[in-house]
């Protein structure tokens, strides 16, 4: 069997591999999935992961409204050997907002790994959000899954 610290590598290699990630909400209206491509940022520990948007956008009316989320992320890289090769991480969790003020060191991080969106974060208009993780669900060689469950958050 897998060890903890083994499913732990396998998801920070994943994470860090990848600048964008897809974000899931529920529609407000309707409550059917809604997907949109977002930048973020993993804590070190797993348990949180950060992005950003416009308070303007259909993502964050649908967070205010639910905050559980689905974020995916994944390797492949559109050719036949991701059949084998390509690893997958399905994070599930709840959002909240951060103050930006008072979580600093974060927004830094944030910038330093995305300076092109230093502006834009910066903006009074801008929400600096983390999910708190409950489970990420990692899929690799094709169809072998592993969980590692963070709800003791």
């Amino acid at each position: 069997m897998i060890e903890e610290s083994d499913i732990k590598k396998i998801i920070r290699e994943l994470l860090a591999s990848q600048l964008f990630c897809v974000l899931t909400t529920n529609l407000a209206q309707s409550h059917f999935p809604y997907s949109s491509l977002v930048a973020s940022l993993n804590s070190d520990d797993l348990k949180h992961i950060h992005f950003a948007t416009s308070r303007k956008t259909t993502k964050f009316t649908n967070l205010l409204s639910d905050p559980k989320v689905c974020m995916f992320f994944d390797n492949r890289s559109n050719e036949l050997e991701d059949v084998t090769k390509a690893v997958t991480a399905t994070v599930l969790g709840k959002v909240e907002e951060l103050d930006k003020e008072t979580n600093k060191e974060i927004l830094r991080r944030f910038i330093e790994k995305y300076p092109q969106l230093k502006d834009f974060v910066e903006k009074q208009s801008t929400a600096f959000l983390r999910i708190i993780v409950d489970e990420y669900i990692v899929v690799h060689n094709f169809h072998k899954t592993l969980r590692l469950t963070l709800s003791d958050n």
